[in-house]
C-alpha cells in the first residue's frame, strides 16, 4: 500500500510558479489527473477552480477543491 499525491501550481504572467496553490493525497497511489477524474474551470477574471476527485476505492484526501489564480 502506498499513497499518491499531487500539487496545484498557478503560473502568473512571469511564467513562474513560486509555490503550490494546494495539494492532495490519494489512496493506493491513485493518480486522479492521469485517470481524468478532475475538472478545471476558468472564469473571466483569470482565476479558476480545480476539482480533483477520486474513486470509491481510491479516495482523494486534503480537500480536492483548489483555487487557481493566473493573474
Amino acid at each position: 500500500m502506498f499513497a499518491g499525491s499531487g500539487e496545484v501550481y498557478a503560473v502568473g504572467p512571469t511564467g513562474i510558479a513560486w509555490r503550490p496553490s494546494g495539494s492532495w493525497q490519494a489512496d493506493d497511489g491513485y493518480r486522479p489527473i492521469a485517470a481524468g477524474t478532475y475538472e478545471l474551470r476558468w472564469s473571466r477574471d483569470g482565476g479558476g477552480t480545480l476539482l480533483v476527485r477520486g474513486t470509491e476505492g481510491n479516495p482523494v484526501m486534503n480537500n480536492g477543491l483548489h483555487s487557481v489564480d493566473c493573474n
